[in-house]
């Protein structure tokens, strides 16, 4: 991945963080992307949030679950923040 292509991601992200609503829609929908790289972000994502608790810790433990080590542990890291 380029530095833009990381700084285009860090900014989706962001701005996401913004609308909640619409990052929990879009995590629901990414648990089937094949873009690991995708899901792991959105899992991080989640771990930011600070409303819709049980429905984040809910999501994030379906990312728990991912067949990518990498996307598992990074939403594993987001869980414990939310506890």
């Amino acid at each position: 991945m380029t530095p833009y292509e990381i700084s285009l991601h860090e900014n989706i992200i962001d701005q996401l963080l913004d609308h909640s609503t619409q990052l929990i829609v879009l995590a629901k929908q990414s648990l089937s992307f094949n873009d690991f790289e995708a899901r792991w972000q959105i899992a991080y994502g989640l771990g930011e949030l600070t409303d819709n608790e049980e429905e984040v810790k809910l999501l994030l433990k379906k990312f728990i679950l991912d067949e990518v080590e990498y996307v598992s542990r990074r939403a594993s890291l987001r869980m414990r923040k939310t506890k």
